[in-house]
């Protein structure tokens, strides 16, 4: 008896063990894991992924472009045909099913943190943690106050972009889960438009 609990005791403290290095928190924007981060998000200028979106109320699918440091477009196929293309500081929304359009100047974090070509995470961040999960690295970043969300979640599986969670204060979390991501790719350049003529006139001016 003595002897199972003895293998017992060991077999525990080897879990704890390989617990605590498996889920060793960096707390630093500066951590060896953040800069990793970093250098995976510098490293692309262009990239192209389907995505699954989620909040506490809705489910939507499309494709994500991505050509720094000025276009991302956003083609959502369902549940309804929606095209977003920010370009120039302007988000333009197309409802292909209404063929309505509008326009917004905006600052948005997440749209930076995909298209600015360098970024650090000491100037986005008051506090981050960071962490690996075998082949995941996982990041959680307490926005400063000079962003337009409270939090963010990032991971990044094999240097592959897998899933990116937001949280604003006073709207539902989004949660972007990536599936087949490509980087550094041609992108031609006319997949930064849409077929509608005031976004075509944002395009050129």
């Amino acid at each position: 008896m003595q002897k199972i609990s003895k293998i017992l005791l060991i077999t525990l403290f080897i879990s704890l063990y390989n617990y605590t290095c498996l889920y060793a928190i960096e707390s630093s924007c500066n951590s060896k894991i953040a800069r990793e981060f970093e250098e995976f998000f510098n490293s692309f200028k262009t990239a192209k992924s389907n995505f699954t979106q989620y909040t506490e109320s809705s489910v939507a699918t499309g494709i994500l472009y991505i050509s720094k440091p000025h276009n991302m477009k956003i083609e959502y196929n369902s549940p309804r045909k929606i095209s977003a293309l920010y370009m120039n500081k302007i988000l333009s929304y197309f409802d292909h099913e209404l063929s309505e359009e509008s326009h917004v100047k905006l600052s948005n974090f997440l749209i930076t943190l995909l298209i600015k070509p360098k970024i650090s995470f000491c100037d986005f961040c008051a506090s981050l943690n960071t962490y690996k999960v075998k082949n995941a690295a996982y990041l959680e970043c307490n926005l400063n106050e000079t962003q337009d969300a409270k939090s963010i979640q990032i991971i990044i599986e094999n240097n592959t972009l897998k899933q990116i969670s937001i949280h604003k204060e006073f709207e539902e979390a989004i949660t972007i889960k990536f599936q087949d991501a490509v980087y550094n790719i041609n992108i031609p350049t006319d997949i930064f438009s849409i077929k509608n003529t005031s976004m075509q006139n944002i395009r050129e001016n």
